[in-house]
């Protein structure tokens, strides 16, 4: 007989999770291997910048914005081929029992729903700190601003595709999780969120960390109420893909 934990049932399963499920021995080793993927592939990106354009600081800074893409896309695989194979071990439970099953009419609603609770937040939030005169302008915005063709393009299927993907499998797969397994639903909400703020510091927008942190705990409640991963994948990709279109469609200026 299997024990249970008497934690809240599972947001992903109809049962409980297993006593032994997102231990915080199994959580922590795959916390070092995520890191360990991040250092490699950041490593494997960095290699392939110094053999094509040297370590001329110059030439560095003034590097192609198709090279950054490349490179985090790159960075990518590693983090998703770790998690990919060590969340069954984690969870004691298949990739489907996380979330990963085929979405449905009702899914797809409950991601647009996500992706506009997201929105209202993070733009009502973005609209205190402006109006306490705290900048909330984000780099990768002013980025896409000078995109252009094909680089443009690129900007908009990493933004919309690739990184929703990868964040969702770290941040609600794992992270949401393994916090989870420990604390109140209030708690691991909110340090999923803080902790998906954080991730995207920027020395240079520090006030897009706020909104970010907000819309992150959105994500998380998504995912707690509805279970399926694709879910929250797809509200991260609509959430994303309203500045990449008022910006490359529209020509609008988005903060």
């Amino acid at each position: 007989m299997v024990n249970r934990s008497t934690f809240a049932p599972s947001p992903l399963s109809p049962t409980r999770w297993p006593s032994n499920a997102f231990s915080w021995k199994r959580s922590l080793v795959v916390a070092l291997a995520v890191i360990g993927a991040f250092v490699l592939g950041f490593a494997i990106v960095l290699i392939a910048i110094i053999v094509l354009y040297g370590t001329d600081k110059t030439k560095l800074a003034k590097l192609p914005l198709v090279v950054s893409l490349v490179g985090q896309l790159v960075a990518y695989v590693p983090i998703v081929v770790v998690l990919l194979a060590m969340l069954p071990w984690l969870a004691r439970a298949p990739l489907s029992a996380i979330g990963f099953r085929a979405p449905n009419g009702v899914d797809i609603l409950w991601a647009i729903g996500g992706a506009i609770a997201m929105t209202v937040v993070t733009d009502a939030v973005g609209g205190i700190e402006q109006a306490l005169h705290v900048p909330v302008n984000e780099t990768a915005v002013d980025l896409l601003r000078r995109a252009h063709g094909s680089d443009a393009l690129l900007f908009a299927l990493v933004a919309c595709i690739a990184a929703p993907f990868v964040e969702e499998l770290v941040f609600r797969g794992f992270v949401f999780n393994a916090i989870r397994r420990y604390t109140p639903l209030w708690l691991a909400v909110t340090l999923g969120g803080i902790i998906f703020g954080a991730a995207h510091f920027d020395p240079h927008s520090v006030g897009a960390l706020l909104p970010l942190a907000f819309g992150g705990a959105v994500l998380c409640l998504v995912y707690y109420l509805r279970g399926v991963i694709w879910v929250d994948m797809l509200a991260h990709a609509l959430f994303n893909a309203l500045p990449v279109t008022l910006i490359l469609v529209f020509h609008q200026k988005v903060s």
